[in-house]
């Protein structure tokens, strides 16, 4: 006995309602081929039909989301006054409110020049420096915890834009985590990122901090906000002044490294040891660090890091390769040395009537031993009165090493004779 299957059947209102879907969505697809010729066509055309036929994202949309963001940011930033060497005015930087009346910011060259009040401490191979804000300025912020760095995303950086924050969209195609002998975790390499300026604060759209960007050996760089904030810590506890080694180091290259023979990358070789330096006796010409401290300095860079936060009378133990043997070597860091300059160091101009009016005094240079400063007049050298600035040059020039010339200047309404040593 043949049995049949019975199959369901399709009512006729059925078939006219997936005929008209079927309709509908042909109509979409040509709809938005007429209207989009430049677009690719899909091979399957039904997921992409409703996004081919709205409009595309403004500029006017994004700037509104742009305001939005800058909106809940900027009261999460301080802005802090700096004048980098060089630079022809004071600029504004952005800053993180970091606890009590200190901000967290990325200043340029701090470490290379006197130490000015409103700066509290500055990491020289970084140029992050802590500085004092006003309480009231800024506010808490949330940090940003990523779940994933390998996707694209819009991050927001803020810019001095005069004496206030200026919030800046920049599109990220990823962040790769890489190790710096700098920072104690990882930081984020930003490939082909535009916008980000070395020193703005980085946040996501909701107002997430995620760190700082910065340039280290050319490569664009996404400082975390935790390794900000641990190098901070270390920054605002008592240290000793800055100490040395008396050395200086250069990159070992190809042609070193064989001449030597070590293997390239295998640290940096010594180019230079102050015969009256802590190094004198430890440390010769050709010498290759390997390591300080344990700590590789496989480039000039790390090396760079690790010296410069050296503070005087610390010891750094280094591990030394010579002849082909490796040696542990303890130096203790010393305060530096003034520099000493034979060179005059005055900036001159004439005075009418009068002689030759100092206008700067560069630092340790023979008019700086001499006590001389902006302001005096020089009213006789030698025996010329009146001198010119030419002739107060000549005459210190004309001068054997070791000689001087006698100046009377005035300062104020004082007169007095200084010597001026070569």
């Amino acid at each position: 006995m043949l049995t049949q299957t019975l199959r369901p059947r399709v009512s006729r209102e059925t078939r006219r309602l997936l005929a008209a879907a079927g309709l509908a969505l042909l109509a979409l697809w040509i709809l938005a081929r007429l209207r989009f010729p430049e677009r690719p066509v899909s091979a399957n055309p039904v997921a992409p039909v409703l996004t081919q036929i709205s409009p595309p994202t403004t500029f006017g949309g994004l700037a509104q989301e742009t305001a939005r963001v800058e909106q809940r940011i900027a009261p999460l930033v301080s802005m802090v006054t700096w004048q980098p060497p060089g630079a022809d005015r004071v600029r504004a930087y952005p800053a993180w409110p970091w606890r009590d009346d200190l901000a967290i910011a990325m200043l340029p060259s701090a470490s290379t020049v006197p130490a000015r009040e409103e700066i509290r401490a500055v990491d020289p191979p970084t140029d992050l420096a802590l500085v004092r804000v006003s309480r009231s300025e800024g506010s808490p912020g949330t940090i940003w915890t990523p779940d994933r760095l390998d996707v694209p995303r819009y991050l927001f950086a803020v810019t001095p834009a005069g004496s206030r924050p200026a919030v800046i969209p920049v599109y990220v195609s990823s962040l790769e985590p890489q190790r710096s002998p700098a920072w104690s975790t990882e930081v984020w390499r930003v490939p082909a990122a535009g916008g980000l300026i070395p020193g703005a604060l980085v946040f996501t759209a909701a107002g997430e901090w995620l760190g700082i960007a910065a340039n280290e050996n050319g490569e664009s760089l996404i400082i975390p906000a935790t390794a900000l904030l641990r190098l901070a810590a270390q920054m605002s506890q008592p240290r000793n002044p800055p100490g040395e080694l008396g050395i200086q180091v250069q990159r070992l290259d190809a042609a070193l490294a064989t001449e030597i023979g070590v293997h390239t990358g295998s640290g940096v070789v010594v180019a230079w040891v102050d015969p009256h330096g802590p190094a004198a006796k430890a440390l010769e010409t050709g010498d290759v660090i390997e390591a300080i401290n344990d700590a590789s300095t496989s480039t000039a860079f790390a090396w760079l890091v690790h010296v410069s936060r050296l503070g005087a009378g610390e010891k750094a133990t280094l591990k030394v390769r010579r002849a082909g043997e490796l040696h542990d070597i303890t130096i203790s860091a010393t305060p530096p040395r003034p520099a000493r300059s034979t060179a005059l160091g005055l900036t001159l101009v004439p005075a009418r009537g009068l002689g030759s009016r100092i206008t700067q005094v560069a630092a340790h240079t023979a008019g700086d031993r001499a006590g001389l400063q902006a302001g005096d007049i020089v009213t006789v050298a030698g025996d010329d009165v009146e001198p010119s600035p030419l002739l107060v040059r000549r005459l210190f020039d004309d001068a054997h090493a070791g000689g001087a010339i006698l100046l009377t200047i005035r300062r104020g309404a004082t007169y007095r004779l200084v010597v001026l040593r070569r």
